[in-house]
């Protein structure tokens, strides 16, 4: 069952930075689906992505001065907050669900 994962974006100088992004990542943490940023350029939004408990989340904002780009990532909970941790604890994090659901069944 997927969950529905938003979250408010500020105000931000569109000059200097991208549109806000988030993604669903597969086990080794690379993006393999981009979420939605809804607003216009520059002013608040809301960005908006659904995927399975246990996923791991990509979000970010890419700074065109090269400084400050580094996606945040994140585990998706049950109730629809995202955990924020390194790239390397989410990864660990899901394969282990992954794991132990498969030992589930």
């Amino acid at each position: 069952m997927n969950i529905k994962y938003t979250k408010n974006t500020p105000v931000y100088n569109e000059k200097r930075y991208s549109k806000p992004y988030i993604a669903l990542c597969d086990d080794k943490g690379k993006a393999i689906r981009w979420g939605e940023w809804i607003g216009t350029a520059g002013f608040e939004g809301i960005l908006e992505i659904s995927a399975p408990a246990g996923s791991i989340l990509m979000k970010g904002q890419k700074d065109h001065r090269g400084n400050n780009s580094a996606p945040s990532y994140g585990v998706l909970q049950s109730d629809g907050s995202v955990e924020w941790t390194s790239k390397a604890a989410a990864v660990k994090a899901y394969r282990e669900n992954a794991s132990s659901s498969a030992s589930e069944v």
